[in-house]
């Protein structure tokens, strides 16, 4: 059976996925998937061993665009062959216009919930063809749990009887997979850049608190941050008033920075991308929420704490509290 999964949207949903297809494969044998995919997300599938071939749009998300490339990617996946089945993962009106044009059987896709009139009218035209079946889900639950619904509804339509469990871990994979066999105890990387227009970064009274903490505990530490950033950084480094043996991370690369990452045991850092890499690197996390809701967003592996005040705003959480976590998952490792 061959099957093509599009996701088009995030890296830290495209993370997410690889526990999807952990239970795709688990499920159907001799599967053969393929995967359309962006620009932006495409590190979180580029290592991943089930995959076949992947495919990779110039699609930008929040835009209302068409991929310049779309025309000679369809043309590709076309020259391959014909799918038995195509699952879009994220809901969006360019994506569905891109798989409509691909041969396939039938096209599994999460409903785009939307009020446009003309998105809206596309869908049902599509749904009334037959080739198209939405699925309309809950949203209100941890995308890995609405993936496996998902995935649910889909085998039950073929008639093909799942076998899974939800997966522990949504696992980022390396290149080199030996690399997280030379990964330092007691070492901690902390996140501090990030989406400054929603707070999704680390501000420097954060950076400053903990660096200071942190510091008395006598372990190798690592800070990554975007290069706009380092003047920053170096400046709250400067204020400690001691030298500070700390590394810092600016690769552009998330692949080689997944392999910077990965050699630490702990992370922390405001909920993103980044967090859900960590996470799928086996690494110990403690994470920042501001506006996202928690419950929903949160990494998906039971060695993570979320933080969230009370009136969701990043800066009333305590770096008290973000330390008590770390000991926290400190502790349960050794118990």
């Amino acid at each position: 059976m061959r099957i093509l999964i599009s996701r088009t949207d995030v890296l830290g949903d495209a993370v997410v996925t690889s526990a999807f297809i952990e239970s795709l494969v688990s499920s159907i044998d001799h599967v053969k998937i393929d995967v359309l995919c962006n620009q932006q997300n495409y590190p979180a599938f580029k290592y991943n061993p089930f995959l076949a071939n992947i495919y990779v749009l110039d699609h930008r998300q929040g835009t209302k665009e068409l991929a310049k490339n779309y025309r000679a990617v369809i043309s590709q996946i076309n020259s391959s062959g014909s799918y038995d089945y195509i699952l879009q993962l994220n809901g969006c009106i360019r994506a569905y216009q891109y798989i409509a044009k691909l041969t396939s059987g039938q096209i599994y896709a999460r409903k785009l919930i939307t009020s446009s009139f003309k998105a809206n009218l596309w869908m049902l035209n599509k749904r009334l063809t037959g080739k198209f079946i939405f699925y309309k889900e809950n949203t209100q639950q941890h995308e890995v749990v609405r993936l496996h619904q998902f995935l649910d509804f889909f085998l039950a339509a073929i008639t093909v009887p799942k076998r899974y469990p939800y997966p522990q871990y949504a696992k980022f994979y390396l290149e080199d997979m030996q690399l997280l066999e030379n990964r330092e105890r007691n070492s901690i990387v902390l996140n501090v850049s990030g989406k400054k227009e929603f707070t999704r970064y680390m501000n420097d009274s954060m950076i400053y608190a903990l660096l200071k903490q942190l510091s008395s505990w006598r372990v190798k530490l690592g800070l990554v941050l975007m290069p706009d950033d380092k003047e920053r950084v170096t400046k709250v480094i400067a204020s400690l008033g001691f030298e500070l043996e700390v590394s810092l991370i600016m690769s552009s690369d998330i692949n080689e920075l997944a392999n910077q990452i990965a050699r630490y045991e702990f992370f922390i850092g405001v909920d993103g991308g980044l967090v859900h890499i960590a996470a799928g690197l086996g690494l110990k996390c403690v994470v920042l929420f501001d506006q996202q809701d928690s419950k929903i967003w949160h990494a998906w592996t039971p060695l993570q704490r979320s933080l969230q005040s009370a009136n969701r705003n990043i800066y009333d959480i305590s770096y008290l509290d973000v330390l008590g976590s770390l000991v926290e998952l400190r502790d349960a490792r050794q118990n």
